[in-house]
């Protein structure tokens, strides 16, 4: 009788626990967690280890992994089919664009155009096709800021244009996608946003990540100007609150070959295939590993072991077991 109880109070506890697991998922999920990233990214307060000259480095025009700064960068293969597919639907966009610095802004507009922002139910992988095979298949798919970026880079590449994806972040853990491309019109690197399709400049000069991020230091950011489509005048709209607050953090990714080399799964952070380089300094502190670890494995891989491992295997086979337990001793 007292085994019986004891499995019944087993029972109830199981449930419970289901019950309570549940509901804890979407509690653990909206807290907000370090990129894997995070965990393997170099870290630099050297501005040449970010912002290498491009110019004349046909090396990586064909694909090649090169070193830039003291770091590795690997270019796209243009000879890629799948680079070759997207070039047959961003040559169009650039026809007749004489300019360089014009073919970025009408690709970023493209971009912004084709598809559709909202919650990622298609994993992107950073494959610009897959992107915009969905996007275009389906009205009910939605992309966050990855995907964009990604897609823009990919489009610049596959045109022979220079670009990279970076990633912002503030003090609270959120975090943003966006781009840089090499303008030899201005010899230097430019921040690009293809989700909101602007970029800002300075006394008419475009800027860098860095350069914004050290206005953002200074408080100086009134004195920007916002572009978006229309190239002659700025655009007055308005900037989304703490859009600014992400420049506290940047990290930019040591690859563009996304097309010829998808980014499938964290194995290839951890397996160092995809490196990020992340600058350093008063504003923005070097990384403790440690605590970056501890937050993942509780707000990233705890949730997801929980969702689909132990609420729809692991408790209610043990409460089968329990039950089953139970009709046996009944039998017997």
């Amino acid at each position: 009788m007292k085994r019986r109880a004891y499995i019944l109070a087993l029972i109830i506890l199981s449930v419970a626990a289901e019950f309570l697991l549940i509901r804890a998922v979407p509690l653990l999920e909206s807290h907000n967690h370090p990129l894997v990233s995070s965990l393997t990214c170099l870290e630099t307060g050297e501005r040449d280890d970010l912002y290498w000259t491009i110019n004349g480095d046909q090396a990586g025009r064909e694909g090649a992994t090169v070193v830039a700064g003291r770091h590795r960068f690997s270019f796209e293969n243009p000879h890629d089919p799948k680079v070759r597919w997207l070039r047959a639907h961003t040559l169009p966009v650039v026809q007749g664009v004489d300019h360089q610095w014009d073919r970025f802004r009408a690709l970023r507009s493209w971009v912004s155009e084709q598809i559709p922002y909202g919650d990622a139910g298609i994993k992107s992988h950073w494959d610009a096709q897959r992107i915009l095979e969905a996007a275009w298949s389906s009205p009910a798919a939605g992309f966050i800021c990855d995907a964009f970026a990604a897609t823009y880079v990919s489009a610049c590449a596959s045109v022979g244009l220079n670009a990279r994806m970076i990633h912002l972040g503030d003090g609270r853990g959120y975090g943003h996608y966006a781009a840089e491309v090499w303008s030899d019109d201005h010899d230097k690197w430019i921040f690009m946003d293809p989700l909101y399709n602007w970029h800002f400049t300075l006394n008419g000069l475009p800027l860098t990540a860095l350069e914004l991020h050290d206005l953002w230091k200074r408080g100086e950011l009134g004195k920007l100007e916002k572009w978006g489509n229309d190239p002659e005048k700025p655009d007055h709209g308005s900037v989304p609150p703490d859009y600014f607050n992400l420049l506290q953090d940047i990290q930019v990714i040591t690859a563009n070959n996304f097309l010829s080399s998808p980014h499938t799964s964290v194995f290839d952070l951890l397996s160092f295939r995809i490196r990020h380089l992340r600058w350093v300094d008063e504003t923005n502190p070097r990384y403790d590993r440690i605590d970056l670890a501890r937050k993942l494995a509780i707000y990233y891989y705890l949730p997801k072991v929980l969702r689909a491992v132990v609420i729809p295997f692991v408790l209610p086979a043990w409460i089968v077991f329990l039950v089953v337990g139970i009709l046996r001793r009944e039998r017997s």
